[in-house]
């Protein structure tokens, strides 16, 4: 099991899901907390005995109030990054 903490208003898909339980053999529990903010003031106040497994849905501004610890990592590119990229056409 998987918990992801995350924003109110995210919805994960059934198929996205079933997937990462296909590929990992693992499944995912949401953990909503609030909006992004609050997501973030909640993780780093209880960062000894944290409540989930991974944090989804930062946003530029709030990752500025990030503290430089090791126990944060970015696992791809930011969306700013991202927005740059030219979209691949399938």
């Amino acid at each position: 099991m998987v918990r992801l903490l995350t924003y109110d208003s995210f919805a994960l898909a059934d198929e996205t899901a079933e997937a990462f339980r296909e590929q990992t053999g693992a499944s995912i529990e949401v953990v909503q907390a609030g909006d992004s903010g609050a997501m973030l003031a909640g993780a780093l106040l209880n960062a000894g005995s944290p409540e989930a497994d991974v944090i989804f849905g930062i946003d530029n501004t709030t990752a500025r109030r990030l503290p430089r610890m090791d126990s944060w990592s970015r696992t791809g590119p930011m969306p700013s990054e991202n927005s740059r990229r030219p979209r691949s056409s399938r």
